[in-house]
Formats: structure tokens, sequence, C-alpha cells
């Protein structure tokens, strides 16, 4: 207990001592600065007072020599000096600047402490006033505007505005702007665009993306035939979301807005540019599809829109690809099915998955079987199967994604290099528990582009194709299989674009 209360003192008096030298040398900043600016002033003051130095002249005796031998640094005093006076006003500016920035911060502190004890009572309304001294109540925006509603939107709009570039993260600012934006879309239902500008701002206030949407359906609810709002409402759930339980979820919403808006597009009268547009929206809710399992909604679109004439030659390419993956996607969940029927009623899984193809021959959605009648995936790779677990993988669906992973652990491997003196990382497990180590921290987060990649535990030894990563732990470098190659991989993509071409004509 001595020796802490020891260490205690001591430490209390190495702080009192430091505060101490900074406050002397504080003091002497500013005495040293007057003394430079004394200097400065007194330079240039020489500088008018000396005479111009000139051969012709001649240099009388007594003390109007002195100042003559000076002139010939008057050119000098004139820099010296101007540049020592602009510099100390500099140093004074940039302290006015340091010390009102100080107050200005203490200030924020301060109003955050009483937003933060405001709510804490549960008086939300009390809280909003705190945060804006005048919101409108009842009809006295009405009465103030002559009963212009479009006058009461603009000065509704113009105050929100406002509200937004001042401290745009302080306080409930999503509650308050949101009283805005309802207060707007009241007083003018079919101001859209305002109402999409809202949105966005709420998307950026709130992680909450339901809370958005409801937003979003009011105002569509007041303008049924606008498909712009259902299209905005449809992007609040294409990023994908930090937690990766929700993701289906998203996906499916997302999805459901677009194909909202292919809807209400079709029964609109056409405009440049329509088709493509709905055949982009398409190729957007296949990618949706499969994130959520619907496999088969993500193969019918993407072959729709190969089979689109009217789509570009490189859309299509794109869309083969991904139809490569959805329907390998789709014939591995059909073969899991029969798996997982043969676990319910034999107990347990099957060794192989021999048995199952018998009945897969027969099946529309198998089209390519090697010389021993195993089925293969689009890609034309056998299934893998792991009959401890069950599970039954398309082996070019996870060729696929193992080449977006790469990526993600081969930035990982980078960074791990940064930070250890270019040291590449012994073993995977390594670089496993110094990326675990890196992102526990919360100021450095993983992004949802990691997330997906790697999964929520951020696996950087295992690959997608079932497998720890190919690993050259002398160059650090991660090599993929032959068959990841894209000549390789989407080989069948060009036979599909072969396969329509005469359609096409």
């Amino acid at each position: 207990m001595e020796q802490t209360l020891d260490e205690s003192a001591k430490a209390f008096a190495e702080g009192v001592a430091y505060n101490a030298y900074w406050n002397d040398l504080a003091q002497w900043s500013y005495t040293a600065w007057y003394a430079g600016f004394a200097l400065g002033a007194a330079l240039l003051i020489l500088f008018v007072v000396l005479p111009r130095r000139t051969e012709s002249v001649i240099v009388p005796a007594g003390p109007k020599r002195l100042l003559y031998a000076l002139s010939s640094y008057r050119s000098a005093m004139l820099h010296g000096g101007g540049i020592l006076l602009l510099v100390l006003c500099a140093v004074s500016s940039q302290s006015e600047v340091d010390h009102a920035r100080g107050f200005l911060a203490d200030q924020d502190r301060r109003y955050e402490a009483m937003l933060k004890k405001l709510g804490a009572k549960g008086d939300k309304e009390a809280a909003r006033r705190a945060q804006y001294m005048y919101m409108p109540r009842g009809n006295s925006l009405i009465y103030v505007t002559a009963g212009n509603p479009a006058l009461a939107a603009d000065y509704i709009w113009l105050t929100s505005q406002q509200y937004v570039v001042n401290s745009f993260r302080r306080g409930q600012k999503f509650e308050m702007l949101l009283k805005f934006y309802d207060t707007l879309m009241e007083l003018e239902p079919h101001w859209t665009e305002a109402a999409i500008n809202a949105g966005k701002v709420l998307s950026a206030l709130e992680q909450d993306r339901y809370a958005v949407e409801k937003f979003y359906i009011r105002a569509i609810v007041n303008n049924p035939g606008n498909h712009r709002l259902a299209y905005e409402a449809g992007r609040l759930f294409v990023v994908p979301p930090l937690n990766p339980q929700v993701r289906k979820d998203y996906s499916r919403r997302a999805a459901g807005w677009f194909q909202r808006v292919i809807d209400q597009l079709k029964t609109q009268p056409t405009v440049e540019g329509r088709e493509r547009f709905i055949s982009e929206l398409q190729d957007l809710i296949a990618r949706l599809s499969v994130e959520s399992q619907s496999y088969e909604i993500a193969d019918q679109l993407l072959l729709k829109n190969v089979k689109d004439a009217k789509n570009s030659r490189a859309m299509r390419e794109i869309s083969a690809r991904d139809w490569l993956n959805a329907r390998s996607l789709l014939m591995s969940s059909r073969i899991q099915e029969r798996v997982d029927a043969f676990k319910a009623q034999k107990l347990h899984f099957p060794l192989e998955l021999t048995p199952m193809f018998k009945a897969i021959r027969g099946d529309r959605l198998f089209r390519d079987f090697d010389e021993n009648g195993i089925p293969l995936d689009a890609y034309g790779f056998p299934f893998r199967y792991d009959a401890v677990s069950g599970m039954v993988t398309s082996h070019g669906a996870d060729l696929r994604r193992s080449i977006q992973s790469v990526v993600i652990v081969r930035n990982m491997i980078e960074m791990f290099q940064r930070e250890n003196q270019s040291r590449n990382p012994a073993t995977l497990q390594e670089l496993q528990a110094w990326v675990r180590t890196h992102y526990a921290n919360p100021q450095s987060s993983p992004t949802p582009a990691i997330t997906d990649a790697l999964g929520i535990d951020l696996n950087v030894i295992d690959s997608p194709f079932g497998k720890a990563w190919d690993y050259d732990a002398a160059s650090g470098v991660i090599t993929l299989p032959p068959e990841s190659d894209a000549k390789i991989l989407f080989k069948n993509a060009d036979r599909l674009m072969d396969e329509f071409a005469p359609e096409l004509q």
C-alpha cells in the first residue's frame, strides 16, 4: 500500500513539474513574441529613417557617419523586419484559431453533456428544443406563410439544411431531422426530389435502415407512381450490413423494391434508356437473389439477360458468368435437399453421393456429366461432398469466391508487412492472430467487404474451396489452384454465349 502511495505521489509530482515547465515556457514565449515584434518594427523604422546611400554623396564626419554606414544594410532590414513581422502575425493568428477551436470544443462537450442529461430524463421533446430553439407548432407556420403550403415547405427545407451543416452528428440528429422531413412531406407531399435527398441525409445518420425505409414508405404512399422513391428505398439495403446475419433479409428487401421499380417502369411510356435500366436492375436483382439464396430467381433472370439481344455483349458476358455461379449454387442446393432427405430417413448422412446421382440424371437442371455419370456443376467441375457434415458444395462456385477472398487475404498480408518492418507472416496462424488483434480495436472495425470475404470470425487460414490457402512464407504469396484461371473457370460462359448467338441475330 505504501509503495502504491509513493508511486502515485511520484506521478503527481512529475505532473506538477511538467505543467510548471510548460507554464514557464509559455510565459517566456510571450516575452519572446513581443521582443521579436519590437525588433521587426525597429528594423522597418531604420529602413525608413536611414538615407539611401549613393557613391556621389560625401560621408560627413561625426554621428552621421554611422547612419551612412548602416544605410548599406537597408535592403536587408526591410526584408528581415518584414519577414519577422509576418511570421509573428501568423503565429498570433494561429494562436487565436487554436484558442477559439478549444473554446468551441469545450462548448460542444458541455452541449453534449446537457443533451445526454435531458435524454436520460426521458424528455425527448426538451432535447429537441435544446438542439433547435424554434420549431413551428400547430398551424403557426400556415398563418405565418399566409396559407401557402409550398412556401412553408420551402422554409422547413431551408431550415433543415441549416441544421444539417451545424454539427452534423451531434445530439439526436436523426429524430430531429425526421421531424423536419415529416413536416415537409405533410406540407408538400408531392415534392419527391426533397424526399429523396432527405432520405439520403437520414441514411447517413442512422444505421437502422428499416427506420429510413419507413420514411420512404410514407413518401411512396403519397406518390405511388414515382419509381425513383422505390429505387432509393431499395438502395438502402444494397450495401452489405455489418451484421452478416441480416444480409439475407437485406438482399430480399432490396430485390423486392427493385422489382417494384421494374413493374412501374413497364406501365409507363417507353423512353430512351428504359430497357437498359430494366436489364441492369434485373442483373442486380439476380445478384441479390444469390445472396439471399433465391437461386431459381437468379438463374432465370440472368439467363434472360444473356438471351436479350437488346443488351450489350459486355453485359451479356457478365450475366453469363454470373449465371454459371447461380446455376451451380442451385444445382448444389438440389443435391443438398436429397442428402437432407436421406438423413431424415436413415438418421445419418450418406457416405457418398453416388446413390443420389441416379435420380438426378432425370433432372433437366443437370446438363453435363463425366464419363462415370457423375454430374458436373455449371462451371464443369464435380461437386464436393463432406460425409461428416453432409455439406454439398459447387467446386466452381467456391473457386469464384476464392478469387474474391484471396484479394482480401493478400491485403491483410501487406498490412502485416507494413507493421512488422516488411516481414512476411511465418504462418497463416500468425497472420490470423494479428488480424483478429488488429480488428479487435473498435476504431478499426472490419468493413462489410472484409466480413463477407472472411466471415464474421475473420478466418484467413481456410479458403472457400475446402482447404487452407497455399501460402509461401518466404515470398509472402498465396497461390490459387490452376483451375482458378479466368479462361478455365469461365469457359462455359463463352459456350453459353455461343449457344444463344443464333437467337440474337
